[in-house]
């Protein structure tokens, strides 16, 4: 993949994680705790590739 491609996709990724996080915030504030762990993972989920992708490690299964 192309460095301007890679880069793309690592900001992406890690836009989405920021995004969710705030989705996460609002879950908690009204109290839906499954929702909000639910969520958490997906950000982390996000994040945690895009930095495996960024360091070209890459990862068939989560």
């Amino acid at each position: 993949m192309k460095k301007e491609l890679l880069d793309d996709y690592v900001n992406y990724r890690l836009q989405k994680a920021k995004d969710t996080i705030l989705e996460v915030e609002h879950y908690i504030k009204n109290e839906f705790w499954n929702t909000a762990i639910n969520r958490m993972y997906y950000a982390y989920f996000y994040a945690v590739g895009a930095l495996l992708v960024k360091n070209g490690i890459s990862a068939t299964s989560h």
